[in-house]
């Protein structure tokens, strides 16, 4: 591919979203200047490609060049539904911070500006279908009420800073994504934490009714619809969503990774525990104005997921000493479907 001569900053890139977002815009020919706080565990080797240690928070300026033709803001202080719900204040504060100290190093150093954001922002009473203009209607889901609250101050914030500038600003709203690199820890999100559960628990319990609906974002599309707005530089806010079509039961979800993992064990929900909004996906329109697509099954995007889990439990002896070893061959079944689709 021809070099592109645009020179992209991505911050956070050593995060799940960032790292993919990297490799996305370096196949589509950018300059990228990865920041983050923690270096990678593997540094990309790719000419293009410059690694600078930095915690955005602390930072007056970007060491990288004078000025960017994009900067891409991948940073946020994440978690599972479990663990927002306890720790509202800490998510709040964070995520606020991370949003504002992003959109101050992108007006100085950006001509253009890339805000993700999260879908947490809906509150319950517009999250079937969600459009872009419904963001700060009612208030977020409160087991995630800190965190939404956090995009929020950051996304008010971040148009006020941009509001009648010259340099341009679009403020991005992903559905739960999910894919290789993700969080496996006690902060997991959904499809994580139900992958650990059906590999590690002896009887599996799955948080509410499953009756919850959701829509999954695979974390390679949406790093390619990042590349996608980078070069076409749409305006305002952008749901990335695959909309209603995408939606599936968390019941539907449990059954699908089921079927991949094989793991036979008892499965029970637990209407007592933390659900979330009862139904959630967005309305993705705007996307399709701008011809951003999700080309990921969600099946396709699973086995990805769940292989890439299980090639990582390989480095860690401690974790793949309780695996039973027909987890561990499955590897290569998991490879050999991936390589057929």
């Amino acid at each position: 591919m021809k070099k592109n001569k645009q020179v992209i900053a991505v911050l956070g890139a050593s995060g799940f979203a960032g790292d993919h977002i990297c490799e996305s815009l370096l196949e589509k020919g950018y300059t990228v200047h990865a920041y983050s706080q923690a270096k990678p565990k593997v540094l990309k080797n790719h000419r293009d490609y410059t690694f600078f240690e930095l915690d955005v928070n602390n930072a007056h300026s970007l060491e990288g060049a004078l000025q960017y033709d994009c900067i891409v803001n991948a940073t946020g202080f994440v978690g599972g539904v479990g663990y927002n719900a306890k720790n509202h204040q800490q998510m709040e504060t964070s995520n606020f911070l991370l949003m504002k100290s992003a959109a101050d190093l992108a007006y100085e150093q950006a001509r253009y500006f890339i805000q993700i954001s999260s879908a947490c922002v809906y509150a319950n009473e517009v999250s079937e279908g969600a459009r872009e203009d419904e963001g700060f209607i009612g208030l977020p889901d409160a087991a995630n009420h800190g965190y939404g609250v956090g995009k929020r101050k950051g996304e008010e914030y971040t148009k006020l800073l941009f509001a009648g500038q010259s340099h341009a600003c679009t403020i991005v709203r992903p559905y739960n994504l999910y894919g290789p690199g993700d969080d496996f820890s006690d902060k997991a999100h959904v499809i994580p934490a139900l992958i650990n559960k059906l590999l590690f628990d002896e009887d599996v319990h799955v948080w509410g009714n499953g009756d919850q609906v959701r829509e999954f974002v695979f974390v390679k599309d949406f790093a390619e619809c990042i590349a996608s707005i980078v070069e076409k530089q749409p305006k305002g806010i952008l749901n990335i969503s695959g909309g209603k079509d995408q939606a599936i039961s968390i019941r539907e979800l449990v059954t699908m990774l089921e079927s991949i993992i094989q793991s036979g064990k008892k499965i029970s929900f637990d209407t007592g525990g933390l659900s979330g909004q009862l139904v959630k996906y967005g309305d993705n329109g705007k996307m399709r104005q701008f011809d951003l697509q999700l080309k990921t099954q969600l099946v396709d995007g699973l086995r990805e997921t769940i292989l890439w889990r299980l090639e990582e439990l390989k480095e860690q002896p401690q974790k793949i000493d309780h695996l039973p070893e027909i987890f561990v061959d499955k590897r290569h079944v998991l490879g050999e479907k991936m390589i057929k689709s």
